[in-house]
């Protein structure tokens, strides 16, 4: 694990060291940040996006943002978990105090790799959080994209699948509460907990990336 600058290192997170940063590879729009794992293809992005005023408040947002990435993946099927926007409470990132309000969503899409009409359909866990920052008109929104192994899939979908329902919104929870069940869904997708210690470790450190 390592402290990663993002944004010139306005902003800083933890990531695993095997985390990749995309644009040394290829350009990445200036508003993103874009670290991928090869080992794996779980992505973790962040954007900065002008306050989404448009959708109501910050559910409306989320769930915008959550339809535009299933168009975006072609998805071929769309599953938002409990049909719920998680509300979260200001334990949640606690670098950032009480005007930032903190929202979540998990859901699961069904997505054919690099939208290639000849590749299979992975089945990809979603999850997002949207932090809306009114003060400075912002929305911050925070994905990570964890597509499921195939003979992960294959041999363990129906538990992940079980484990997943059963579990939300507490997957997305830093804490040092872990369940059986939930020691269960890292031992097959180590990638939430390193969200969850990204998510913790998220930090502004130059309020002026804002203006």
């Amino acid at each position: 694990m390592e402290i990663r600058p993002l944004y010139g290192g306005a902003i800083q997170a933890v990531l695993p060291t095997t985390f990749l940063d995309v644009s040394d590879m290829r350009p990445v729009p200036d508003h993103q940040e874009v670290h991928i794992d090869p080992a794996n293809d779980s992505c973790v992005i962040v954007e900065l996006l002008d306050m989404d005023t448009e959708h109501g408040d910050g559910e409306g947002a989320i769930r915008h943002q959550f339809d535009e990435l299933s168009s975006h993946n072609e998805s071929h099927s769309t599953i938002l978990l409990g049909n719920q926007v998680l509300a979260l409470p200001t334990a949640f990132i606690p670098s950032l105090d009480g005007r930032v309000e903190r929202y979540a969503v998990i859901g699961i899409q069904n997505i054919q790799k690099h939208r290639s009409a000849n590749a299979p359909v992975d089945l990809v866990i979603i999850m997002m959080v949207l932090l809306r920052i009114p003060h400075i008109t912002t929305d911050i929104v925070i994905t990570l994209n964890i597509p499921v192994p195939p003979q992960v899939l294959a041999t363990q979908g129906q538990v992940l699948h079980d484990a997943i329902h059963a579990l939300t919104p507490n997957i997305i929870l830093p804490g040092d509460n872990v369940t059986e069940s939930f020691a269960s869904l890292l031992q097959y997708l180590p990638q939430i907990q390193v969200f969850r210690t990204f998510l913790d470790s998220f930090k502004i450190v130059d309020w002026s990336l804002f203006r």
